[in-house]
């Protein structure tokens, strides 16, 4: 691989490669073997499942993403939700109540 290199992991099933993200995330502990991130990387996945970040959450999306937001000014979430498709109300609806946010996940927190 090769600085700004993309790579797509596609596949018939998804659990291996699920598997593969949460080892490569630190979710699971690997049965052997090890690996090193290099120093300049930086990671993130959208995981398949991600509902394990709203379960019992009662926030909009725009104070939920707040949360991983350094930016911290409503106009910025908003803006960023916009680029993301969530427009107007859609983006203080909650979580749970919003269709858009469901087909998608909301947000990658990752």
């Amino acid at each position: 691989m090769n600085k700004g290199d993309k790579i797509a992991f596609v596949g018939p099933n998804g659990l291996p490669k699920t598997v593969l993200f949460q080892l490569l995330m630190g979710e699971l502990a690997p049965d052997a073997g090890s690996f090193q991130w290099g120093v300049t990387t930086s990671q993130s996945y959208f995981p398949k499942d991600n509902s394990a970040y709203f379960d019992g959450v009662d926030l909009n999306l725009v104070d939920w993403l707040r949360q991983y937001s350094k930016e911290q000014d409503e106009t910025f979430i908003r803006g960023f939700l916009g680029r993301m498709l969530f427009s107007g109300d859609e983006a203080l609806k909650k979580r749970a109540s919003s269709p858009a946010a469901r087909r998608c996940g909301a947000c990658s927190p990752k």
